[in-house]
Formats: structure tokens, C-alpha cells, sequence
């Protein structure tokens, strides 16, 4: 009896399950298919720059410094900073062409003083000058990548650094990777929100490029640095500003990869004729690499991209030997 129950429940189960699978299959077979396009990516104004794709991706309108969503920090997946800065930063007059020369800043006049505040020009390119002390960094401001981390660890230099390992001129805007304290509360900071509660720093040095060789368009990484360094002389009118050449990758990291150093070459002339434009002084770097045909050498690197101790040592004394005189 109890061998008749169970073939029983096993004969009614597959009875169910047929009439599952033939009921499932009726209805996919009579839905109808959605065969209407996919929606429109939203319309983004003109674009000035050549070669970059104005519907690469719809703007993003949360105007947060803080979080931005990831695809706008990949410019592989938004090579136009166009796109980025428009959404974030409505007012920037950046992504419209042409952009006028703006004025070198001044610094500012201390109250009483019978000085102009005006600056001396600096020059585009500047030229060697006297070695200066150590000294010189104790209130400058070090921005860039992880070459930068580098010279924080190994310069034994006592400065401030806005450094992190795989930044770049558009994550440098975005990323909340610094840690700031306001009203006793701590909090994550992207570099300008960091500036902005402490502008007190005389001499400013970025130093971007490497992270974006990869980039689809050259415009897109100097149209970003641009916005960046007029932010930044917005929070520190009174500062010396330093646009630091990019140095090249030794000749096994350029065959092997898509680092290449005639685009590194490529970027340094366009940093040298930003830095003319914004009264910021470029520093050319070529120096510390020209006697070995213009690429890193295993003495100064440590993979071909990175200084080593002895690379950061002589970085840092080509920085002191092109310097402003900061009153």
C-alpha cells in the first residue's frame, strides 16, 4: 500500500511539472518583445576639443565634490572632461571655447604695506637658479601621483603632500582620499576641499601626466589640469605655483607598454605653455635624464617608472636649484 502512495505522489509531481514547464513556456512564447530603442544618452553642449566623443556618457547633475559616480573618473569611460566638469561644475567657463588668457595672479597687499603686490613675471620655463635651502618647502604644497608619494617618503623632506598611488587630474578633483577635521568632526576631503579650510601655502607643485599617457586625447588631460591649477589659484592667490615636467619610463617599460615617451614629450610641452599662460612656473625636468638618450636608467628607477632613493634625491635638488623668490 504504501509502495502504491509513493508512485502515486511521484506520478502526480511529474504530471505538475509538465504542466509547469509547458504553462511557462506558452507565456514566454506569447509576451511580446520590447522592441523599442534604447534610451537617448542626454545631450551635452559643444564640445571645443578635438576628437572626443560628446555622447560618450550622460552628464551627471549631484554637483558633490565628495562622491561622483566611478565611470566619471575613468576616462576611458569619459575621455571628456567637458562632460565632467559641466555636470560638477556648472560655472567654470573651462569647456567653453575659445578660453580668454586670464591675468597671472598677484598677491595680495598686506594692509599698511607701501609695497604694489606685484609679482615679478615668472618665467614659463624657469631658468637655474641659486640653491635654496631645504627650508624652501616648509610651506609648500606637494600634488600628484604616486611619484609624489615617493618623494614624501624618501626626500626626508618636512612638507605637506596631497599624494596618492594612481591619481590623476580628474580624481584629483573627485577623490575624498585626505582626511580633514572641521568644527572638532572628521571627515573625508578632495584636494580643493582640503585647500579651501587651510589656504596658507606659499609654493604649490603639482605634478600629474603619467597616470593619463593612456588617455584618448591630449586635450583631455591638459583641459582638466587647467581647471585644477585655476582652482587652486583661486584658494591660493598669494602662492608661487610649479607645474612639474613628467619624466619618462626607461626603454623596457616603453616597449613593453603603452607608455611612450614621445607623448610624455608630448604632454611637457603643453604643461610649459599652460604654466605661461596661468603666471606659473614649469619646471623642466629633462635634465635629470638627457645624458642617457632621454629615458630612466635603472641608477635613478627603481621599475622604470618610480624613482628610487637616489632618483628622489636628485629630483629634489633640481626642484631647490629652480626656485622664485617668495617675499
Amino acid at each position: 500500500m504504501q509502495s502504491l502512495l509513493t508512485k502515486a505522489n511521484k506520478t502526480a509531481a511529474s504530471i505538475a511539472c509538465a504542466l509547469l514547464f509547458f504553462a511557462c513556456s506558452a507565456f514566454s512564447a506569447s509576451a511580446p518583445i520590447d522592441k523599442s530603442p534604447p534610451m537617448p544618452l542626454v545631450e551635452s553642449p559643444a564640445l571645443p576639443l578635438e576628437g572626443i566623443d560628446p555622447s560618450t556618457v550622460p552628464p551627471d547633475s549631484s554637483g558633490s565634490r565628495i562622491s561622483f559616480p566611478a565611470e566619471l573618473d575613468d576616462p576611458y569611460f569619459n575621455p571628456d572632461p567637458t562632460r565632467f566638469l559641466s555636470a560638477h561644475f556648472p560655472d567654470s567657463p573651462f569647456y567653453l571655447s575659445p578660453r580668454p588668457k586670464p591675468e597671472p595672479p598677484q598677491p595680495s597687499t598686506p594692509s599698511g604695506s607701501e609695497t604694489s603686490g606685484v609679482r615679478d613675471p615668472i618665467p614659463a620655463v624657469l631658468p637655474e637658479s641659486e640653491k635654496a635651502d631645504a627650508s624652501y618647502f616648509a610651506d609648500a604644497l606637494f600634488i600628484g601621483d604616486s611619484r609624489t608619494v615617493g618623494l614624501s617618503l624618501y626626500s626626508g623632506i618636512a612638507s605637506t603632500y596631497y599624494a596618492d598611488t594612481g591619481l590623476n587630474v580628474l580624481t584629483a578633483l573627485s577623490k575624498a582620499f585626505l582626511t580633514v577635521k572641521q568644527d572638532g568632526v572628521s571627515r573625508p576631503a578632495t584636494i580643493l576641499d582640503a585647500v579651501s579650510l587651510s589656504p596658507t601655502y606659499k609654493k604649490v607643485y603639482i605634478a600629474f601626466g603619467i597616470n593619463e599617457i593612456g588617455w584618448p586625447s591630449s586635450a583631455t588631460f591638459i583641459g582638466t589640469y587647467e581647471y585644477l591649477l585655476a582652482e587652486l589659484q583661486k584658494l591660493l592667490p598669494d602662492a608661487v605655483f610649479y607645474l612639474q615636467g613628467i619624466i619618462p619610463v626607461s626603454q623596457a617599460v616603453e616597449d613593453s607598454g603603452y607608455i611612450k615617451n614621445d607623448r610624455v614629450a608630448e604632454y611637457n610641452a603643453l604643461l610649459a605653455e599652460l604654466a605661461e599662460r596661468y603666471g606659473a612656473g614649469f619646471i623642466d625636468l629633462t635634465g635629470l635624464y638627457e645624458e642617457a638618450g632621454g629615458v630612466l636608467t635603472s641608477d635613478i628607477s627603481s621599475d622604470g617608472i618610480h624613482l628610487n632613493r637616489k632618483g628622489v634625491e636628485a629630483y629634489m635638488d633640481w626642484l631647490l636649484r629652480h626656485t622664485v623668490a617668495v617675499s
